[in-house]
Formats: structure tokens, C-alpha cells, sequence
């Protein structure tokens, strides 16, 4: 992480940290339950998605 100030490392660091467990922290937030319950959890689960778009780059 090079190239990065301090707090673009911290914020690159965190994601890392919980990158394996996005959809599990994101469904377990108070807007992610909201969405499953309104039958939009695929939502929540494609927005964690990485580098699953050519439209997007990483």
C-alpha cells in the first residue's frame, strides 16, 4: 500500500480485513437487514460483489 497517505491505509487495510465477510456484515447492518426483508437481499449481495464488472475498474 504504497503511495497512500495515512488514512487511505487505514481505509485499505480495514477492507481487507473484512473483505471475506462483506455480505455477512453488510446483511447484519440495520439498511442491509432492511433490504432483505423487502426481498432485495441478491441487491446487497451483488453490491458487495469485487471485480465482477468490466463497467467499473477497480
Amino acid at each position: 500500500m504504497t503511495g497512500l497517505g495515512p488514512e487511505a491505509q487505514v481505509a485499505a487495510a480495514t477492507f481487507l480485513g473484512i473483505s471475506p465477510r462483506l455480505v455477512e456484515l453488510l446483511m447484519g447492518c440495520c439498511r442491509g437487514r432492511a433490504l432483505a426483508v423487502a426481498a432485495f437481499a441478491e441487491d446487497v449481495e451483488v453490491a458487495a460483489e469485487l471485480d465482477s464488472s468490466a463497467c467499473v475498474r477497480s
